[in-house]
C-alpha cells in the first residue's frame, strides 16, 4: 500500500490522501512489475482501476511485463514507480506527481470503524 497525497509538494499538507493497492499481476517477487489495482480515498471510498488498454487486462499486464524483461518500463518494478506511473496516467489527478507526494507503507492503516 502507498498513500498518495496529491497536495504534499504544493502546499505541505496531507489532509487530502488516497490509498494505492498495488499487486504484481503477471510475476510475483523480483523482476515482476507491480500496478495498481484500485485506490481508496479519505472517506473510504473505492476505486476500482482498469487500464484504458485496447485489450484485457491479463494481456496489457503481460505485455509490460515483456517490454520490462526487455529493459523497457523499469518504473514499473518497483510499487513506488507503479504509483507514480498510475497518477500521470489516471487522469483523476490534475499534477504530475512529485517523489516526495507518496509515503510507502507496511500495511492497510486501520479505518477506525
Amino acid at each position: 500500500y502507498i498513500n498518495y497525497y496529491p497536495n504534499y509538494a504544493q502546499d505541505g499538507t496531507r489532509e487530502e490522501f488516497y490509498t494505492l493497492d498495488l499487486s504484481q499481476p503477471v510475476r510475483q517477487g523480483d523482476g515482476g512489475i507491480w500496478c495498481v489495482e484500485r485506490m481508496t480515498d479519505q472517506d473510504d471510498q473505492t476505486y476500482v482501476w482498469f487500464p484504458d488498454a485496447s485489450m484485457p487486462s491479463a494481456e496489457y499486464y503481460a505485455a509490460l511485463q515483456d517490454e520490462c524483461d526487455a529493459g523497457k518500463q523499469e518504473n514499473l518494478l518497483t510499487p513506488l514507480g507503479a504509483a507514480e506511473r498510475f497518477v500521470e496516467e489516471s487522469y483523476w489527478f490534475l499534477h504530475t506527481p512529485n517523489t516526495e507526494n507518496f509515503q510507502e507503507l507496511d500495511r492497510l492503516p486501520s479505518s477506525g470503524n
